[in-house]
């Protein structure tokens, strides 16, 4: 079957959405454990990616906002980081493969 305007539109909105979420990603602060979820949501975005499942890549795009930074940390949490450099790159991946420019190297990440 040939691709409409209107299939690329529909197969476009969940990149584009994916996209955002993922560069947002690389400036969030979070506490260590959230860093582990959102890893685990990665590696069902490029599973969805990689099968073409819309919907599915949808899902985890909802998932990776909720998972988010939050404005109020509570006292006594556990201190908000960067992404480790594993999600970090793993992010990155996703930029790529997803069809978005990479990331150019920081000074902190030559250290």
């Amino acid at each position: 079957m040939m691709s409409t305007p209107e299939s690329r539109s529909t197969e476009a909105e969940p990149t584009a959405g994916a996209l955002t979420v993922l560069r947002d990603m690389l400036t969030w602060e979070l506490a260590p454990p959230r860093w582990e979820r959102l890893a685990e949501l990665l590696d069902l975005a490029a599973a969805a990616r990689e099968s073409g499942d819309l919907d599915a890549l949808r899902q985890v795009v909802a998932d990776l906002e909720l998972a988010g930074p939050v404005r109020i940390t509570r006292l006594g949490a556990t201190p908000a980081v960067p992404a480790p450099r594993p999600v970090r790159e793993r992010i990155n991946v996703l930029i790529h493969e997803l069809g978005g420019p990479p990331r150019e190297a920081d000074e902190e990440d030559e250290s």
